[in-house]
């Protein structure tokens, strides 16, 4: 089974590999085995856009947890 891909991003930079895989689909090609290249394009898709997703979602927790760090040192210092 593959990623979902129902999020805008993921549908937008996925595109041709989602259509090409629902273009087999429509055929018997999914019964066979013949489509199994394009569900293997779409997963390696969906993944780099999970992968960056994560990464940026890392960044974005190591600068807040910086923010907060920062704060608790500024507050504990006046007092």
């Amino acid at each position: 089974m593959h990623q979902q891909y129902n999020a805008v991003d993921k549908k937008f930079i996925c595109k041709d590999f989602i259509e090409a895989l629902e273009k087999c689909h429509a055929g018997l090609g999914k019964w066979v085995g013949a489509c199994n290249q394009q569900k293997l394009e779409l997963n390696k898709c969906l993944h780099g856009v999970s992968m960056k997703r994560r990464e940026n979602n890392s960044n974005m927790a190591k600068e807040r947890a910086l923010r907060v760090q920062q704060a608790k040192d500024e507050f504990y210092s006046e007092n």
